[in-house]
């Protein structure tokens, strides 16, 4: 890749998302993050600092679902349409709960989703305690 990106690889999930990651020095994958590569507004990278401001409902959203009826989701995920629906439309946080079911059904793993849950909460706590926009970086352990 290169610019903001330079030093890092890619690859490609679904339509603009792609897997991103560099190789540290003894030739292991690391820094690995889901990025809505075309997005400047969902994520930015700075070297290894990955810069989210989507709701894990966004994301799923747009990874996850892939043209997936929601309905059809939360059965196959075992939760109630409407929990589904309010972390889809950002009404409701990602629970454990359902980080582990998301997981179980496939679609990541339960610490990622709730790392990019922390992420999104601290980073629109920090804005609206200083009134700018939320930007945090979501940890890679």
């Amino acid at each position: 890749m290169h610019g903001d990106r330079a030093g890092f690889w890619a690859v490609t999930v679904t339509r603009n998302w792609r897997i991103v990651f560099r190789f540290d020095e003894d030739g292991d994958a690391c820094d690995i993050d889901f990025v809505d590569y075309h997005s400047v507004e969902a994520c930015v990278r700075v070297g290894a600092t990955l810069y989210v401001r989507q709701h894990p409902g966004t994301v799923i959203r747009e990874l996850w679902l892939d043209g997936e009826q929601p309905a059809v989701a939360a059965r196959r995920i075992g939760v109630p349409l409407e929990e589904l629906m309010a972390l889809l439309d950002g009404r409701a946080a990602l629970s454990p709960r359902l980080a582990t079911k998301l997981e179980a059904a496939g679609w990541s793993n339960a610490p990622f989703w709730l790392r990019l849950q922390h992420a999104y909460d601290r980073a629109h706590r920090e804005s609206r305690q200083c009134g700018a926009q939320a930007v945090v970086t979501v940890p890679n352990n």
